[in-house]
């Protein structure tokens, strides 16, 4: 994969990646994006929830497995339990 680190020592390298990197880390500054380890998104993904599903999730901070899982069971309406 391609990290934070991966993009500051290749930016020099590959000018597309520069770029790339300037925007995730105005993406991270401006609170538009959320960076998490792939290991973070298991639960979420393994745990296969549908739309109109609950799901209580007792772990939750600082809160982006909790986002994942309500964007799940949001469903195509955006409109969750």
């Amino acid at each position: 994969g391609l990290d934070r680190a991966g993009l500051k020592i290749g930016r020099n390298k590959v000018p597309r990646l520069a770029a790339l990197d300037k925007a995730v880390f105005q993406g991270i500054e401006g609170g538009y994006v959320a960076r998490q380890e792939i290991v973070s998104m298991l639960p979420a993904a393994l745990l296969d929830a549908q739309p109109g599903d609950r799901v209580l999730d007792i772990c939750a901070a600082p809160g982006t497995k909790c986002a994942q899982l309500m964007e799940a069971v949001a469903g195509a309406g955006g409109e969750g339990h």
